[in-house]
């Protein structure tokens, strides 16, 4: 069901049969795949390409304010580009038009337990390319941990309370992921004007070989009780996306290493 089309020496690469790809684009169990051209003059066996991390991103920006209490509200938006964004709005076909805005809130209050979800919005969800967007207002409590005259909080707002991907010692079957991938987030967090940061110091920056890089920053205004903490995230570059068990110790370092950077916490004190 793949279309080739010859492009000066080089081949373009098309599949017709899912309507939410970009042009140019295979999916994501397409690719890396060996393949016939089937040119009566010219055939060849070639292997399908991959698509850059940066092609498949998400960008997230979350607008919050946080009250002496731990809790905190604001808005959150999303857009997802690439396989990521076929991933989506392929689930969201599953869904009657009606429903779509209702199952995307039940899924991230399941997300950020306690939370409430209101006014979401979803921004091109038929649209056949192009991102997928997202917006919605949130408030939750307890999101920063009150003790005495401090208060502490996981930098990473949209990774809050996610558990390690690999828990398991060790494993008998390979690793695949489906796809390179990047996510780009922004967090604005205003604080309340009778805390002060009392620990500030941010994981920095990652390499992690060949295969992706790890990001985690922050600056802080010197006119206004507001932190903005940036991460950036790249994972899959140069086909790092299949790892035999014999790996899995090292793969398991590196996935626990970018964990502990995503529950990177914060300290605010009473001034």
């Amino acid at each position: 069901r793949m279309v080739a089309i010859k492009s000066g020496d080089e081949y373009r690469y098309y599949d017709p049969a899912i309507p939410y790809l970009p042009p140019g684009m295979l999916d994501w169990y397409e690719q890396g795949q060996p393949a016939l051209i089937a040119d009566p003059k010219e055939p060849k066996l070639i292997l399908l390409p991959a698509t850059p991390a940066e092609v498949s991103s998400t960008r997230r920006v979350a607008m919050l304010k946080l009250a002496e209490d731990g809790s905190v509200s604001g808005n959150v938006s999303m857009e997802f580009f690439g396989h990521l964004a076929v991933s989506e709005k392929t689930r969201l076909d599953e869904q009657s038009e009606g429903s779509r805005e209702e199952g995307m809130k039940k899924r991230f209050e399941a997300r950020y337990p306690g939370a409430k979800i209101t006014n979401l919005k979803l921004e091109n969800p038929k649209l056949p390319h192009g991102p997928l967007g997202l917006s919605f207002d949130i408030s939750m409590e307890n999101f920063a941990q009150r003790t005495g005259k401090r208060m502490f909080f996981e930098a990473a707002f949209f990774q809050s309370g996610e558990k390690p991907l690999f828990s398991a010692p060790a494993r008998r079957y390979p690793i695949s992921f489906r796809h390179a991938y990047s996510e780009f987030d922004e967090i604005r967090l205003e604080f309340p004007s009778t805390f002060t940061l009392d620990n500030a110091e941010m994981p920095g920056t990652m390499k992690l070989g060949e295969v992706g890089s790890y990001s985690l920053t922050a600056s802080v205004s010197n006119v206004s009780p507001v932190i903005s903490i940036q991460r950036k995230f790249v994972w899959g570059q140069k086909g790092g996306l299949y790892f035999e068990p014999k790996n899995y110790g090292a793969v398991k370092k590196v996935w626990d290493m970018i964990h502990s950077y995503n529950t990177h916490t914060l300290t605010l004190k009473v001034k």
